[in-house]
């Protein structure tokens, strides 16, 4: 006798796990991109689905190369998957060209037009706007950045940029914690929910400590070095009584921990 389990379902129970999306790129070398995004996921107990975005040839090193497919096969891959296993979560990562830009927003889109007509739930959105590799290689197009400000950002409810890209989003050096706190609030009128920028540690490594802003840092830790510190911010107005939120929708948080 033979039978077949749907992908979400397991032996052991007949509950299915949560489903979780991560559009994004593939990293040959496994330590980014959908490679740790389903490995993440499945650590948190959810049943991970996969559309890819584009293919890079890659390594700890570095990367040697990017290939895009068409954008109407990313939109095959996500039609596929809706249709079956709709998301619970959404994770987006590399978008490397205007037209994967464009195909994503498009399809959060349609998601959030079944949410307006009571079809489905609203999925949670997070937006990595992946732009530059951590060994310096540049990973989207010039008119890619624009494509996802406009037709993403909408639809997300936290984007999680590193410093550099978020000084790749603003156009400008954050140099210190109130650059960061400033150029947070700049991401939020750029249309998303909430914005984390991670990497606050590198602005004690890339300040000349003749710089007056250093003593800010200095004064939020002794030794900043020993730390990586991210910044939080929810555009979301004030608390009600039965809600809870790590902030307030005026003052950002600094998320600190050892590195």
């Amino acid at each position: 006798m033979s039978f077949l389990l749907h992908p979400t379902q397991s032996l052991m129970s007949s509950t299915p796990p949560p489903i979780v999306y991560t559009i994004a790129g593939s990293d040959s070398g496994g330590g980014a991109g959908i490679q740790a995004d389903l490995h993440a996921i499945q650590s948190m107990g959810c049943h991970g689905c996969s559309a890819i975005t584009c293919l890079t040839a890659q390594s700890s090193t570095g990367v040697t190369g990017v290939h895009t497919p068409p954008a109407e096969f990313l939109r095959l891959q996500l039609d596929t998957l809706v249709n079956d296993l709709y998301p619970r979560a959404i994770k987006v990562g590399m978008l490397g060209s205007k037209d994967l830009a464009l195909e994503v927003g498009s399809f959060l889109k349609s998601i959030k037009e079944k949410h307006d007509n009571d079809e489905v739930e609203l999925p949670f959105v997070v937006l990595d706007p992946v732009m530059i590799s951590t060994s310096g290689h540049k990973l989207i197009e010039d008119d890619a950045k624009e494509a996802i400000i406009k037709f993403v950002f909408p639809y997300v409810d936290v984007v999680t940029p590193n410093k550099f890209e978020a000084e790749e989003l603003l156009g400008r050096v954050l140099q210190s914690p109130k650059d960061v706190e400033m150029g947070a609030k700049e991401i939020l009128k750029m249309g998303a929910k909430a914005v984390l920028i991670k990497g606050g540690h590198s602005l004690s490594e890339s300040n000349d400590k003749k710089d007056n802003n250093i003593q800010s840092l200095e004064e939020m830790n002794n030794d900043t070095l020993g730390y990586a510190q991210d910044y939080f911010l929810s555009s979301e107005g004030p608390l009600t009584p039965d809600e809870e939120r790590i902030c307030d929708g005026c003052r950002g948080v600094w998320l600190r921990a050892t590195r």
